[in-house]
């Protein structure tokens, strides 16, 4: 408990708990800590949230873009017709024009005295046809309507035309293209107004035929669903069509109220099917030119416009969800592995504070057991000083006849029984200073002693633990060894420790053989080397079950143990400190299934702390 009154778990729980609730586990139940469905669903809702985030300003973004162009690229593809119209048108101009052309120099170099020769004529009509293909006929009518000269395949010379529509249409225009028929055939009539010497005016005509106008309709590079009409300007098809019937039929809308410019129209053809049409007018001649097609959405700018915004929509969320997947299942495998450290190191401080509370408490039974002791050690010293006196014959004042009798006797065992209690004090003060020394209440001590015989001792204590297995021991000491200066109760713990470790991996009827020797000192194994100086290696060899390549690097860590459920994780660790803190040095070989062998070495001579390995 610290100055605040809260203790230390406490102070440490509290921001861990925070830390849990941050990262959506509850503290209600520690034993979903590791469960792994909760780290699926913080994943699952990172990536939720990064997906959200990045794909909310994305969606906007596409919204926009589709508002923002809808109306631009819908009239781009409604005008798109009304521009092949507006181009077919100028075709159709140039053509008829360049025909007019001919025959005004056909009328301004000819007379008409000349012209009205059938003969000279048909040679006209000859040039003309090599010059200007389309040409069907040629003739030349006088102000009456009366058909003065004839050069073609139908019978109309000396023909009466005055009551003829045709005429009198091309009778009020300088020039003029109109429709007419002769003898069931349809024709287009170009003519050319001429005025006469005498004042009067006489026209020079020719016929083309529609087969001829209709090569005009299919252009290079036009969309074959595409069909292109000709119509005059009160909606009578000039050109049969398979979407409004055949010639002269009634379109079923009129460009009487319309703008000179090109514009789309949508309506419905005879067949019910709806149709966008886009017109042209000719400026110089009666017509109105007509481009049909129908609106299939799957092919218009705007729907690939639509569905190439969708394709990025989706292209660009599958790889942001895939990224922000990937960015969470990291970030869950740090938050994992940083909520496992912190667990192991919350159990760490447990088990530290634990250790502190055990230390205290040693040292308190430590000094509690040490008075005794010296109580007991000074009255057994007292009790051989008058057993000293009675054996020389003294009479001790105090001291009854019967007790004087028992020590003079030559069977008398008090010696032998006070040398037992001295024994046992000097073992219990060693104990005390054990725990002493475990509690940090002391300095270790090192004294001079056989390596071998303090084997022997650690082996003793396990005993029991050798006859349960059943194991058998089997030495193999090197004879004459020089004394080892060390703590004698450091090293009884290390190599107690390592012996408990072997005993418990071995199987029944196990086999640990154990070895010393003395070496001399390798390069680079003690920092500090004296003159002369050698090692002491202790082998312990088992046949048990061998440790792992991955828990091999690790089974000097404290709180490490392949033991879970009594396993502390402290042995090898406090082993590894303590043959340190002797100036040695400690190595381990092991194999899966085969067995593990501890070799440790310690200085012959005394070395510092500072002079370790």
């Amino acid at each position: 408990m610290d100055s605040t009154g809260i203790t230390v778990q406490e102070s440490i729980r509290k921001p861990l708990k925070f830390l849990d609730r941050l990262n959506g586990f509850s503290s209600a139940d520690p034993a979903v800590f590791s469960d792994r469905k909760k780290y699926l669903r913080l994943q699952r809702n990172i990536t939720l949230l990064m997906f959200c985030s990045a794909m909310i300003p994305l969606l906007f973004v596409e919204l926009l873009f589709y508002f923002q162009y809808e109306s631009p690229v819908r009239h781009s593809e409604h005008s798109g017709i009304g521009v092949e119209a507006e181009r077919i048108r100028q075709d159709y101009e140039l053509f008829l024009q360049e025909r007019l052309s001919g025959l005004r120099s056909l009328a301004a170099f000819y007379g008409f005295e000349q012209l009205s020769d059938s003969g000279f004529l048909a040679e006209r009509l000859q040039i003309l046809k090599e010059e200007f293909k389309g040409f069907e006929d040629l003739g030349v009518l006088d102000h009456r309507g009366l058909m003065r000269g004839y050069a073609g395949p139908y019978s109309l010379e000396d023909r009466d035309f005055s009551n003829s529509k045709w005429f009198q249409k091309i009778s009020r225009e300088q020039t003029c293209c109109v429709r007419a028929s002769h003898a069931a055939q349809p024709l287009f009539i170009l003519s050319v107004r001429t005025i006469s010497a005498k004042g009067q005016p006489w026209f020079v005509r020719a016929a083309i035929l529609p087969e001829v106008m209709a090569t005009l309709a299919s252009p290079p590079g036009l969309d074959t669903g595409m069909e292109v009409l000709l119509t005059n300007r009160s909606g009578i098809l000039q050109t049969p069509s398979i979407r409004f019937g055949p010639i002269l039929n009634k379109l079923p809308f009129h460009f009487e109220n319309k703008s000179e410019k090109p514009g789309p129209i949508e309506t419905v053809d005879i067949h019910g099917e709806k149709v966008q049409i886009g017109y042209s007018r000719f400026r110089e001649f009666d017509y109105v030119l007509l481009t049909v097609r129908s609106p299939l959405e799957e092919k218009t700018a705007w729907s690939l416009f639509s569905k190439e915004l969708l394709l990025i929509l989706l292209v660009s969320g599958g790889l942001i969800y895939f990224l922000s997947n990937r960015l969470a299942g990291a970030m869950i495998q740090r938050i994992q592995h940083a909520d496992e450290k912190k667990d192991l190191a919350f159990r760490e401080l447990e088990h530290s504070h634990k250790l502190s509370s055990i230390g205290r408490l040693a040292a308190g039974v430590a000094h509690e057991i040490n008075n005794p002791l010296a109580i007991i050690n000074q009255k057994v010293g007292l009790i051989r000083d008058l057993i000293e006196c009675s054996s020389d014959g003294t009479e001790l004042k105090g001291i009854s006849e019967s007790i004087t009798d028992i020590t003079r006797s030559p069977d008398c065992k008090i010696y032998r029984l006070t040398d037992e209690i001295v024994n046992a004090v000097v073992r219990c003060r060693s104990i005390t200073h054990r725990l002493l020394y475990f509690s940090s209440r002391m300095e270790p001590s090192k004294e001079a002693m056989d390596l071998n015989e303090l084997i022997r001792e650690v082996l003793r204590v396990l005993n029991h633990a050798f006859l349960e297995r059943q194991a058998k021991v089997d030495f193999d000491l090197a004879d004459d060894l020089p004394l080892l200066h060390a703590d004698r109760g450091l090293l009884q713990q290390a190599l107690f420790n390592i012996f408990n470790n072997a005993v418990e991996a071995i199987p029944v009827k196990g086999k640990i053989l154990v070895s010393t020797r003395l070496e001399a000192v390798r390069t680079g194994e003690l920092k500090q080397p004296e003159a002369g100086a050698g090692v002491f290696v202790v082998n312990i060899e088992d046949n048990g079950e061998g440790i792992s390549k991955e828990n091999l690097e690790q089974i000097f860590e404290p709180f490490f143990t392949t033991r879970m459920g009594y396993g502390t994780g402290l042995g090898l660790s406090i082993t590894y400190g303590i043959i340190q803190k002797q100036g040695g040095w400690i190595q381990v070989e092991s194999e899966l299934r085969k067995g593990t062998r501890f070799s440790i070495f310690l200085p012959l001579q005394t070395v510092s702390s500072k002079t370790l390995p």
